[in-house]
Parts: structure tokens; sequence; C-alpha cells
């Protein structure tokens, strides 16, 4: 993604900044899931996608899916306490 923040490498600087661990980008952590979803059958496509918090390495997630192909909502929750820290809709 071309940023280099701290916070993405390195568990003693995103401390530093109130998160207990490093965490990947979220662009990067959405390009994960769509790579999991049914592939679109169109080259153009509209990605609606709302970060509601960090998704940190080596933590066991959930990817919940819903929809068709051409329309598909999707969530990323953390576990155990199921908050989805990441949802987004991927549409034709």
């Amino acid at each position: 993604t071309g940023d280099y923040n701290g916070i993405h490498v390195w568990d003693a600087y995103a401390r530093r900044f109130g998160f207990p661990h490093a965490f990947p980008h979220p662009q990067r952590v959405a390009a994960i899931c769509q790579s999991r979803l049914p592939a679109m059958r169109t080259d153009v496509q509209t990605l609606e996608l709302w970060i509601k918090g960090p998704v940190f390495y080596d933590r066991a997630v959930r990817l919940d899916v819903c929809g068709e192909p051409d329309d598909c909502a999707f969530g990323l929750a953390l576990e155990p306490e199921g908050r989805h820290a990441l949802c987004g809709r991927w549409q034709e």
C-alpha cells in the first residue's frame, strides 16, 4: 500500500499508539477477503467497505458471506467474540 507506518509492522510501536498488537493495512485485509469470494463476471465493479477496527496478525477470523456473485455482502469477524472488524459489499 506504500504506507510504512510502524503500527503495521511492530507490536511495540503499535502499543505506543494504543493498539495491543501490530496489524495489516485494512485494504490488504479487504483484498484477501475478496480473493476468497466468488469471482465477478464483469470488469466494472463497486466495493463499499466499512472498517470497524483492526484485524491483528495471528488472530482467528471468520469470513461471513451472503448474496450472489454479482452482489455479495461480507464481513470479517474476529474470533471468539464474533465482532466484525471489516464489512463490505462487492457488486457489479
